[in-house]
């Protein structure tokens, strides 16, 4: 969950609205959490890891002023709803979220036409990157990847095959 929060945190001050321009690093970023309603602890860790990210980076000279705007998805299809005002009424520069592979293609689809960079911190559906989008961005592997390196350990484990 770690290299999520870190990946969207560098993509998010470099993903600047189109008006700023090439090369310009702005004050400040916006960086949209999208949390899960249905794991509380996996809420929890991910906004605690998101909160130590952002806090680190002020501690340690870092003149980014990054603010959060934290939401809770209640389902996959309400993420829609989420980012368009998450983009357009809080101006979201990048989203850590994406709470299963069907939230995130619904995230993916709006991220592409605003340019936004989105993290998926848990989504592994494959197709989710098969289209080359270029501002989504997955933290773990696709399921066909998990697949075929647990299949490749089987044998070494001493398990069938």
């Amino acid at each position: 969950m770690i290299p999520a929060v870190l990946c969207a945190l560098a993509l998010g001050a470099v993903s600047l609205p189109a008006e700023t321009g090439p090369g310009h690093r702005p004050d400040s970023v916006v960086i949209g959490v999208l949390l899960p309603a249905n794991d509380a602890r996996a809420a929890s860790d991910l906004a605690a890891g998101i909160r130590l990210r952002v806090d680190d980076a002020a501690t340690n000279g870092d003149t980014l002023r990054v603010r959060l705007v934290v939401r809770t998805l209640e389902t996959g299809w309400s993420a829609g709803r989420t980012v368009v005002q998450m983009a357009f009424d809080d101006g979201v520069h990048a989203v850590i979220g994406g709470v299963d592979g069907r939230a995130a293609h619904v995230i993916e689809q709006l991220v592409a036409k605003r340019r936004m960079p989105l993290v998926s911190p848990w989504a592994s559906d494959p197709s989710l990157t098969a289209s080359y989008v270029p501002w989504m961005y997955r933290a773990v592997p696709s399921d066909r990847a998990q697949a075929h390196a647990l299949w490749s350990v089987i044998p070494e484990n001493g398990g069938p095959v």
